[in-house]
């Protein structure tokens, strides 16, 4: 094993909000649960750190409010986490930098808010939970159609951006611009 050009200097939490809700009989929940149909949340947005083009704050929330999409998920969840990233090899071009930063800081905050649902829900009443494999790679900010401040929301049954994330990516991009 060879490290990452990415590392993680600290991974943390802003706040946790895990609360189950009322099943009906047909619904699975824990290890059985299919999370296509479900809408999940999942901005991400990065921060410099100083004067640094090589190092980051990530910030990445999960939002599962169980408001929109097909299949509800067994519990509403909104967990909020940031991490500062760094990345070691300084000849990669700024920009390039950013994308790595963001994709991996993104996927790592994933992991650990993955590992974390799954603790929590552990013993819960409506059992274990653990989020879908994620990836982040249209959370590069050299996307064109992908800023800063974008929200991504996926219908995990169709795997495109919904269309009330489309609307609010318009409005964030407009905002951003003045």
């Amino acid at each position: 094993m060879k490290p990452s050009p990415i590392q993680a200097k600290h991974i943390g939490f802003y706040s946790v909000e895990v609360t189950p809700r009322k099943l009906e009989d047909d619904e699975n929940s824990g290890s059985s649960f299919d999370w296509n149909g479900v809408v999940i949340g999942s901005p991400v947005k990065h921060f410099s750190v100083g004067e640094d083009p090589y190092s980051k704050i990530v910030t990445l929330d999960i939002i599962v409010k169980n408001q929109e999409g097909k299949r509800k998920a067994p519990y509403n969840i909104e967990i909020s986490s940031w991490g500062v990233f760094d990345c070691l090899n300084q000849s990669t071009p700024e920009n390039d930098a950013l994308d790595l930063i963001v994709v991996n800081g993104a996927s790592m905050l994933y992991g650990a808010i993955r590992e974390l649902l799954y603790s929590l829900t552990l013993r819960m009443t409506n059992s274990e939970l653990l989020l879908p494999t994620g990836n982040f790679l249209d959370s590069k900010p050299s996307l064109k159609e992908h800023n800063q401040s974008s929200t991504t929301k996926t219908n995990l049954e169709t795997q495109e951006p919904s269309q009330s994330n489309k609307k609010k990516s318009t409005t964030s991009r407009t905002k951003n611009k003045s």
